[in-house]
């Protein structure tokens, strides 16, 4: 079996999320695969497997470092896409842009794959939800306090806290100052008391590094840990774009900077299409970097 360690939305080596993907597991016992996951020690680890519809190319399953199934998929997506396209598929990818198809979990993801002129790979796919506005959002003082900043460090703009639902229900943070949300520190005593629905609370602000960026970005899972990258709170997050940007009608793209506050800049591209003021299509991509390969001993 054959095993990759990449960067996933990341442009240079050893920046955005770690992932480590292993191919052809069908023989690889689900004991073996935790172990594996264990000993990688990445945030998560994706095994691919032969599909169960041979029409599309391979099937993705992700664990955690701690060996449990991981639902979070945009990382694992790109990278398994990305490293699929180059390995079967190179000569192809090197004329024109490819689809992978990954079955993961009861569905089919399509990810469309292209390589630029310096060989770097950018895979985007499609989210199957569209965001929803959900009730009950905490207040302005409420939510500074679960990430011990004060009440006036929240809002910017006409941004305000909003609870959204896509893949995930999460609250949605907005954060006057690139310096607040670096100062932000989770308490996990209020996190671990959030609603159970909501696995969450995702900080951005307007404040960027790269002036192509159009937000800065954190987030915080229930637990208190900081998740690399999270690109699946971006199906939410076109919800809040849309609120409070009033985007036309027609296609967008944000692009979304995470992490660097732990030192690993993450770039994640967000594709919003608008119709009659609401997101009717939200996709999600990124460039993947990949940085080891190797073989795992019987």
């Amino acid at each position: 079996m054959r095993f990759h360690l990449l960067n996933v939305f990341a442009q240079e080596k050893f920046l955005g999320a770690p992932l480590a993907l292993v191919e052809d597991a069908d023989e690889l016992s689900g004991h073996d695969a935790i172990a594996f996951a264990r000993e990688f020690a990445t945030c998560e680890t994706a095994f691919l497997s032969s599909p169960r519809d041979p029409v599309n190319s391979a099937r993705l399953t992700i664990l955690s470092r701690e060996g449990g199934e991981a639902p979070s998929a945009a990382h694992a997506l790109i990278g398994a896409t990305t490293t699929l396209a180059q390995t079967r598929a190179a000569d192809m990818l090197a004329r024109r842009g490819i689809v992978i198809a990954l079955e993961f979990m009861d569905d089919v993801v399509a990810c469309d794959v292209i390589r630029n002129s310096r060989g770097a790979c950018y895979a985007q796919f499609a989210f199957k939800e569209t965001p929803r506005l959900c009730s009950d959002t905490p207040s302005a003082t409420e939510l500074a306090e679960i990430v011990r900043l004060e009440a006036h460090d929240v809002g910017f703009a006409d941004h305000a806290p909003r609870c959204y639902h896509a893949r995930t229900s999460i609250f949605f943070t907005p954060i006057g100052s690139r310096d607040a949300l670096t100062r932000s520190a989770p308490d996990v005593s209020r996190l671990s008391r959030l609603p159970r629905d909501i696995s969450g609370v995702y900080l951005y602000t307007a404040e960027t590094v790269s002036p192509e960026a159009a937000i800065h970005a954190r987030f915080f899972r229930r637990d208190g840990r900081e998740i690399l990258a999270h690109g699946d709170a971006l199906a939410g997050f076109a919800g809040v774009a849309c609120e409070f940007e009033h985007p036309a009608d027609g296609a967008h793209e944000i692009v979304v900077e995470e992490e660097y506050p732990l030192g690993r800049p993450a770039r994640l591209t967000l594709g919003v299409e608008v119709a009659h003021g609401s997101p009717m299509r939200v996709t999600l991509g990124g460039q993947t970097r990949p940085i080891a390969r190797g073989d795992l001993l019987a």
